[in-house]
């Protein structure tokens, strides 16, 4: 039956045949293969973008968390903050406020920093308690640094404690 057909026009049908062949098979399984490769490719860069992003959260989470720790956490407005620090001295025994300097407020892209001070007079006891009490139960703000210092007026001599203290509000 091919006898009568040269090689050359064998040759062109085989070609034809195999052109359709190769066409089916793309058509019923190499296009989904090539489909699900790319597929997978793109949700692999997901995944990483989604690992990198939950990383990004926990750095920022932990930035965070040092803010509070540094500076005290965020709670309210600065002049509650205020407030409370005024309530808890007052609670303390032995201490008595002697001047309160207005907030200073200092103020970045992401945050607001908001320093008070404040002036207390007493016992060196009675204020050294103060001070360990604010380091360890006060959690509105944090105390970052003090100053004893002595005043003389009218020939007698009154110790005097300054505190100073830190938080921050978010700016977004």
């Amino acid at each position: 039956m091919f006898e009568k057909y040269t090689y050359k026009q064998k040759l062109l049908a085989l070609m034809a045949i195999f052109v359709l062949m190769a066409a089916t098979a793309y058509k019923r399984s190499y296009r989904n293969l090539f489909e699900l490769y790319f597929q997978n490719a793109e949700l692999k860069a997901k995944a990483v973008d989604i690992k990198k992003k939950s990383a990004e959260f926990a750095r920022i989470r932990k930035d965070k968390q040092t803010f509070d720790a540094l500076l005290g956490s965020e709670k309210g407005s600065k002049e509650l903050v205020q407030q409370n620090i005024m309530a808890f001295t007052s609670r303390r025994g032995g201490v008595s406020i002697q001047e309160l300097a207005p907030i200073h407020s200092f103020s970045t892209e992401d945050y607001q920093a908001n320093t008070n001070q404040l002036d207390v007079t007493g016992s060196l006891d009675g204020m050294l308690r103060l001070a360990y009490g604010f380091e360890t139960d006060f959690r509105d703000s944090r105390l970052f640094a003090l100053h004893f210092y002595k005043t003389k007026f009218n020939m007698r001599e009154t110790l005097h404690l300054k505190l100073f203290f830190q938080n921050y509000e978010s700016n977004k």
